[in-house]
């Protein structure tokens, strides 16, 4: 579904790492999945990790978020029936 949304060669499996992060904590209450939206643009600089002072964001990668998540309620909606 994130490919047909973002573009087969933009949707990457990325390797485990270890972190802290709580959202195992919700899905014990409801089921749910974690994704990672990339925000970096090298052509425009924009290359800094989160959590790092220098960190900033390409906005543009706000369109293809919503139109992610827009598909992943359609198609779980599209399910209920």
């Amino acid at each position: 579904m994130f490919r047909r949304v973002a573009g087969a060669a933009n949707v990457i499996e990325v390797p485990k790492r270890m972190g802290a992060e709580d959202f195992s904590f919700y899905q014990q209450v409801i089921p749910g999945f974690f994704f990672r939206l990339g925000s970096g643009n090298q052509a425009k600089g924009i290359t800094a990790e989160a959590h790092t002072p220098e960190f900033d964001i390409d906005e543009d990668c706000l369109v293809v978020g919503v139109k992610a998540m827009s598909s992943v309620v359609l198609d779980f909606l599209e399910r209920q029936k």
